[in-house]
């Protein structure tokens, strides 16, 4: 047997903005789809300018979340996160997912706001619930001396790769309590059991108007092949 344990699928871009770039942001998202439910103000937008403007990691901390039909956007001075809900039907798959990215990074691309991409990432939040462990078969193995750790133990193991210029984070942790909140209804699912993370992150040096589909493209195919090593019995996309 196999499950789908794909809880959450995220994509994100940081950037330098010229200016303050939120709200222009959130306008323009407004122009280009049409299925928005509505539009939530985050903490982002108490921070003032002139406190971010002194401490720039406080750029990425969202002023507005987007909530659409199948998706949601997370928009700060100086990020955008994609985020799509596995267990509510937001995600509808790979192929339609990359489309709303490509159509996310276009309004970037259209307005010529950056001065430059920091980076930009693909992570991947699965959750085997605690019935489901003991009937398949992952494939990684925790030894301490002559102990096996086993899945029915507490463990936090985190590892990070480099490869081809991108770092692979890969985040094992067993008996994870997750609530899980449909963004459009309010409706909240409770899980238990091990949290598998993946996250795929290319960083840039310089900003350069670029096409996203080959770059998202690539994160994919590592973030599938990481979790085909950790799951090799998985069957579907």
């Amino acid at each position: 047997m196999f499950i789908k344990p794909l809880i959450e699928v995220a994509f994100e871009i940081r950037f330098t903005p010229k200016s303050d770039l939120s709200t222009k942001l959130l306008l323009e998202a407004n122009k280009k789809f049409s299925n928005i439910i509505r539009v939530a103000n985050l903490e982002g937008l108490k921070i003032p300018e002139e406190v971010k403007n002194h401490q720039p990691d406080l750029n990425f901390i969202p002023s507005y979340k987007v909530i659409s039909e199948n998706f949601s956007l997370l928009i700060s001075n100086g990020s955008l996160v994609v985020l799509a809900n596995c267990l509510t039907e937001q995600y509808q798959g790979w192929d339609k997912f990359k489309l709303i990215i490509k159509e996310i990074t276009d309004i970037l691309n259209e307005n010529k706001a950056l001065e430059g991409i920091n980076r930009f990432s693909l992570k991947y939040t699965n959750l085997f619930e605690e019935d489901y462990l003991n009937k398949i078969k992952l494939s990684f193995d925790i030894r301490l001396g002559n102990k096996n750790i086993t899945s029915k133990e507490n463990f936090n193991l985190k590892s990070e790769i480099e490869e081809d210029n991108i770092l692979i984070s890969t985040s094992i942790l067993s008996k994870i309590g997750l609530e899980n909140t449909c963004d459009i209804t309010g409706n909240k699912t409770n899980k238990v059991g091990l949290l598998l993370v993946i996250d795929i992150i290319k960083g840039f040096e310089v900003y350069k108007e670029f096409d996203v589909a080959p770059e998202i493209e690539k994160l994919h195919t590592k973030v599938s092949k990481q979790f085909l090593d950790i799951y090799p019995d998985f069957k579907g996309e």
